[in-house]
């Protein structure tokens, strides 16, 4: 949510500015520090690890669960999910399949862990994006990719 101002003697929520008008304000800032004080409530804050365990609590699954229908084994997942690893693109696939992300929030996770996020020019990603949407498993997926002789997620 935006800030609250005070429009005619009535509290209004202030709408956050867009990445572009961000961008925007960054070419024509006159200092960064007032740059970023001004947008200090804009940023980002997520962390990888907070976003990924917070999509399987809010979702009321259990991450053995999780790790099962990803293929990943338990100590490296578990090492993910404490923020001790960094994940491949892959392995984080995997996860956001088996949690049965949406695209946008699946994006989201790749690009906080530092990762290219999914791209629908490229043909693989176009198929993890079609499984995805169709709510597929992990092996499900592996078996259209293996099939269009493209690389698997595990």
């Amino acid at each position: 949510m935006g800030e609250e101002i005070q429009n005619s003697g009535v509290w209004v929520q202030k709408e956050k500015p867009r990445t572009d008008e961000i961008l925007e304000a960054i070419r024509h800032a006159k200092s960064i520090e007032d740059f970023t004080r001004r947008y200090s409530e804009s940023f980002v804050d997520d962390t990888f690890k907070d976003y990924l365990n917070g999509l399987i609590n809010s979702r009321g699954l259990k991450k053995s669960a999780v790790i099962k229908a990803s293929g990943l084994s338990n100590s490296y997942a578990f090492q993910i999910f404490q923020g001790n690893k960094s994940p491949s693109r892959d392995k984080l696939l995997s996860l956001a399949v088996a949690i049965k992300l949406n695209y946008e929030e699946c994006q989201k996770l790749l690009k906080l862990a530092g990762v290219n996020e999914l791209y629908a020019k490229n043909r693989s990603d176009a198929i993890i994006i079609f499984g995805m949407e169709r709510g597929l498993s992990v092996p499900q997926l592996d078996d259209i990719l293996f099939e269009l002789e493209e690389f698997t997620l595990r």
